[in-house]
């Protein structure tokens, strides 16, 4: 489906887990295209600290009731679904401290992104940015990585959308979840010692098996 609506959300936590606690969130409602409002939520403890990002100098706010309200009446006024990048991750903490319930829609801005412009090396903001040569900087603060986030939306222009929880479909992609790398040009400039004394490491999801792909690192 293509989401003309939507809620995109950014939080900064205290760590991978949700017991580890929200310290930030910001919203940004988005309809046809355009910011219709925003909400930035989060109480500082510390400004000076505020600058390093990821929630520093901030208060966790999990289980405060005034930011919950301020979230609450947000979502109240705009009765869209929430869009987040790597969204199960910020989905699980507001389901943890009951910011939201287990059936509110929510969509995964990198599974859009992914259906979109298949085969990218990497889906992260920072790598986002540096391919579309945007002029935005990636802080780690709440409302400065969403308002990244909706300027890739206005970039990419995704137009299919994908509800956390339910299975991708590749089967209409150009290719395959799992390719031979024959189907690849291989000829290459040998670079000499490029890659002494390092690691290569292959992460993630991507349409090479990853055996294939060790010995393609190794043919360059």
């Amino acid at each position: 489906m293509n989401l003309e609506k939507m809620i995109l959300i950014d939080l900064e936590t205290g760590g991978l887990q949700p017991e580890n606690g929200i310290y930030e969130a910001a919203l940004l409602a988005i309809e046809n295209g355009k910011i219709v409002d925003k909400l930035h939520i989060g109480i500082v403890d510390n400004p000076e600290k505020i600058h390093l990002g990821y929630g520093a100098g901030y208060q966790e706010i999990s289980k405060n009731e005034d930011c919950i309200s301020l979230f609450k009446n947000f979502l109240n006024n705009h009765t869209y679904p929430l869009v987040a990048h790597n969204g199960s991750f910020d989905r699980k903490f507001l389901l943890f401290h009951d910011w939201i319930e287990s059936d509110y829609p929510f969509y995964d801005s990198i599974r859009a992104f992914r259906l979109k412009i298949p085969n990218l090396f990497s889906y992260s903001l920072t790598a986002l940015i540096d391919f579309f040569e945007l002029s935005a900087e990636l802080r780690h603060t709440a409302m400065t990585d969403v308002e990244v986030l909706f300027k890739l939306i206005q970039k990419i222009q995704p137009e299919i959308w994908v509800p956390i929880g339910q299975q991708l479909s590749y089967s209409n992609s150009n290719t395959s979840r799992k390719k031979n790398l024959s189907s690849l040009k291989t000829e290459f400039e040998l670079v000499k010692d490029i890659f002494n004394g390092k690691n290569i490491v292959f992460t993630g999801k991507g349409p090479f098996i990853r055996n294939d792909l060790m010995q393609l690192a190794k043919k360059c």
